[in-house]
C-alpha cells in the first residue's frame, strides 16, 4: 500500500490542489457542483458506484 501511494504521490497532491482552489464555500452552488463532479469522475475511475442528487437551488450532492 506504501508503494502504491507513494507512487500516486503527485496525482494526490495535484488533485488536492486543483480541489482548494476552487471557491466552494457553503453558499457557492457552482464552486460546490464542480467539486462534486470532480470528485465523482475520481470515485468512478475507481470503480466506485456514485449516487448522484441533482438540486436547483442547493449545492449538488
Amino acid at each position: 500500500m506504501i508503494t502504491h501511494l507513494k507512487k500516486e504521490k503527485g496525482n494526490m497532491i495535484a488533485l488536492l490542489e486543483k480541489l482548494v482552489n476552487i471557491d466552494s464555500h457553503s453558499y457557492n452552488k457552482e464552486g460546490v457542483d464542480k467539486i462534486g463532479t470532480i470528485l465523482q469522475k475520481e470515485f468512478e475511475a475507481l470503480g466506485m458506484k456514485v449516487d448522484v442528487h441533482r438540486e436547483k437551488n442547493l449545492a449538488t450532492i
